[in-house]
């Protein structure tokens, strides 16, 4: 096997690696309306407090893309996506319980 296929093979998993990566995160911010209904009936909550629960959601979203990019400059793109994937793997872990 010659080095040049070990290298397209491995952009290939991380390529794959970064797109499962990018689809779990926008359907963690996407799922936000499918439950919305359960939020609801669980919580009792109105429609205006939906509202300001999905706006601190995207605030603190918006907020936290600036100190990511700085990070990025930073750190370089590889350990910033390697450290975002392990922090979002372990939110999701927490967000089960």
């Amino acid at each position: 096997m010659s080095i040049f296929y070990k290298k397209s093979w491995y952009k290939w998993i991380v390529l794959v690696v970064c797109i499962l990566a990018y689809s779990s995160g926008n359907l963690v911010r996407w799922n936000y309306t499918g439950i919305s209904q359960y939020l609801i009936g669980e919580w009792h909550i109105g429609k205006e407090e939906l509202g300001i629960l999905g706006s601190a959601f995207f605030y603190a979203y918006a907020i936290g893309q600036s100190p990511w990019g700085t990070l990025t400059d930073i750190l370089g793109g590889r350990r910033v996506i390697s450290i975002g994937i392990l922090i979002t793997a372990i939110m999701f872990s927490l967000f089960a319980f």
